[in-house]
């Protein structure tokens, strides 16, 4: 369990863009025909540390990008403490 970063914490760690790699893929679960036919979950791969996120929480690939990226951001500080 990850817990998410505040403000704060997410400016201390910063991440160029070309360092992830964000790929869509469809939720597993139950939530009706919205999981068969659209890709909301989200995998984030931080290249030059190899450390990968997924996650499938919300219905909104947009939502469940942002929350991806704030869990690399939380690990890779976890990392540096």
């Amino acid at each position: 369990l990850m817990p998410l970063l505040g403000e704060e914490e997410a400016g201390r760690v910063e991440i160029p863009p070309a360092d992830l790699e964000v790929t869509t893929m469809r939720a597993g679960g139950a939530g009706g025909q919205n999981v068969n036919k659209v890709e909301t979950a989200v995998r984030v791969r931080h290249l030059p540390s190899g450390l990968v996120v997924r996650c499938q929480q919300e219905r909104s690939q947009a939502r469940n990008r942002e929350i991806a990226i704030s869990m690399v951001k939380a690990r890779m500080l976890e990392a540096m403490e």
